[in-house]
């Protein structure tokens, strides 16, 4: 118990670590995958992985693998809790609303480099990092940018935020038929579980309150 008027040389500080919540799922930021209903894996099978019709090629060997969770945002659904949301619904409320708590980093970490980069620069990185199909693959280099610089300072929010905004939206011109425009779309799909780990991850390490970078994956 304090003194009613506690002198300042007698209040002692107390530090507060709010650590992310435990990840059960194999995928971070998903919720725990339900693997007993074995009708909706996509067993593998001893023919070529390949789909082939005409003037199109693709593996769904990444899209059997993740059958189970080809639309992570419905199932198994995002693991709020791993982002520090939590959902609150008043009686009246017609959308919800969303508290993020303070977190603090343990142990602080160095102060990465801010990136500085021209504009040109910028827009060739976007432009290598550009696919159709397996847009992890092509990613790499934007994650080793955010590995290496400050999530803050300098150009690394513009770099995602430029990648979401020329790369998200490809719109499909089917030709004969609508096979390719399928097998494309649940290919994207199945990577959206890795871009949900490494987003998940890096949301962990940089809280957007705090962090720009974290706010442009958003």
């Amino acid at each position: 118990m304090w003194p009613a008027t506690p002198s300042a040389e007698t209040q002692k500080s107390i530090t507060v670590v709010v650590v992310p919540a435990p990840d059960t799922s194999s995928v971070p930021g998903l919720n725990p995958i339900d693997r007993s209903d074995d009708g909706a894996m996509i067993s593998p099978h001893l023919e070529s992985p390949n789909v082939n019709v005409p003037g199109f090629r693709i593996n769904i060997a990444r899209i059997r693998d993740r059958s189970m969770m080809l639309f992570p945002f419905l199932t198994p659904g995002l693991a709020l809790e791993r982002f520090g949301l939590h959902p609150q619904r008043g009686p009246t409320a017609t959308t919800p609303k969303w508290q993020s708590p303070a977190r603090v980093s343990d142990p602080p970490k160095p102060a990465a480099p801010p990136l500085a980069v021209s504009g040109a620069e910028i827009q060739s990185l976007i432009d290598e990092a550009w696919s159709r199909r397996d847009r992890w693959d092509v990613f790499h280099r934007i994650v080793a940018l955010t590995n290496g610089y400050s999530a803050d300072a300098g150009q690394l929010p513009e770099v995602l935020h430029k990648y979401v905004e020329g790369n998200a939206l490809q719109p499909y011109v089917d030709t004969t038929i609508r096979d390719p425009r399928l097998w494309t779309e649940l290919g994207i799909a199945a990577d959206h579980v890795i871009f949900i780990a490494f987003i998940s991850r890096y949301a962990t390490e940089h809280p957007s309150r705090y962090s720009t970078a974290s706010t442009e994956h958003g």
